[in-house]
């Protein structure tokens, strides 16, 4: 299953992905996590690799209401 990283700077979510094995998408979570003004990500395996599609179903798991996300790669 494709991966992706949900990430979250002073602005707003920033969805990466999708990723085609765990390692990549934890290489790429070290990255994002080492620049300024990312203060916390968080993993996903998602049974698709439509990245609108994974977004949703992200935005269905969180509690929190997130609406928007930004897109990176």
């Amino acid at each position: 299953m494709p991966w992706y990283i949900l990430a979250m700077d002073e602005k707003s979510p920033i969805f990466y992905g999708p990723y085609q094995s765990e390692d990549q998408a934890t290489q790429k979570k070290l990255e994002i996590s080492s620049h300024s003004g990312v203060y916390d990500s968080e993993l996903f395996d998602l049974p698709t690799s439509n990245r609108a599609r994974a977004a949703r179903m992200v935005k269905a798991q969180m509690k929190d209401g997130l609406t928007r996300f930004r897109y990176e790669s």
